[in-house]
């Protein structure tokens, strides 16, 4: 029986292509595992601070997330696994420019979830409005006096109100300027100087139920899943690009006491 050669005397190219294979995989599963880390540290910038409940939801935030985890998580490591080989001469340029387009990808990724983000909830004559970054105008937002309201915050979304100008002009201005008037930063006011506004525009439950009876149901066993009486508590639509809601909020003192997920 004729005897095989050992393993160290096979020929170099035999090893160096079970050794290309090994490292194929390898570097693919180094590159995901630094995609997954630095996909999960978007992920929670974005929910802790860009997209905290219920807005992530209502902002398309799954869209969003997705579009991160696809080129991120999945099409830059699979890039990898294809074109890596030990042999190719080109394979550190290869490499490079994977990451590269992938960093660049990342990056357009964040900066259109960032320009998206909630940064205001507006309380506007009779419902809220979520104003995102990219809503707002650097020329409008010079005009205003208060600095509280000169940049946009970034953990969340701030509640405020929106008081309209006396001035008819202004409102004239405001209406033919292209811009929602939710945007126009230098009306902002403190929500608390508007909450009994707020409560009086508010519908009852009572109503709520007459004009959605489809969402009776759930309103119910929101209101008591949230321990929320239901005389006590009034309803205002919430709108925003995505999903609109309902804020509920005490009948009395227009304190808002929750968001439902519930079509106004």
């Amino acid at each position: 029986m004729e005897a095989y050669p050992p393993f160290s005397e096979l020929p170099t190219s035999t090893k160096l292509a079970g050794e290309s294979a090994f490292s194929r995989w390898k570097a693919a599963g180094i590159h995901l595992g630094i995609s997954v880390f630095i996909a999960l540290a978007v992920v929670a910038a974005m929910l802790l601070f860009w997209y905290p409940a219920p807005y992530f939801n209502a902002m398309g935030g799954s869209g969003l997330l997705l579009l991160v985890v696809g080129v991120d998580v999945i099409l830059g490591p699979l890039i990898t696994l294809i074109i890596f080989n030990t042999k190719k001469k080109s394979l550190k340029f290869d490499l490079l420019f994977v990451v590269v387009i992938q960093v660049a990808a990342l990056a357009y990724g964040v900066s259109t979830m960032f320009q998206a983000r909630p940064v205001y909830t507006v309380f506007n004559k009779d419902r809220f409005d979520v104003v995102i970054a990219a809503d707002i105008s650097d020329k409008e937002r010079a005009k205003g006096t208060d600095e509280a309201y000169k940049s946009s915050p970034l953990t969340g979304p701030v509640i405020l109100a929106m008081k309209f100008p006396d001035d008819p002009k202004e409102v004239q201005r405001m209406l033919i300027s292209g811009i929602e008037s939710r945007a126009f930063t230098q009306y902002y006011e403190p929500y608390t100087t508007h909450a009994k506004t707020a409560a009086a525009s508010s519908r009852s439950f009572a109503e709520v139920l007459k004009s959605n009876p489809q969402s009776a149901e759930k309103i119910k066993v929101f209101l008591a899943e949230n321990k929320l009486e239901e005389s006590k508590v009034g309803f205002l639509s919430l709108y925003t690009r995505n999903l609109d809601m309902t804020v509920i909020l005490d009948r009395q003192s227009g304190k808002i006491l929750a968001f439902a997920p519930i079509a106004p």
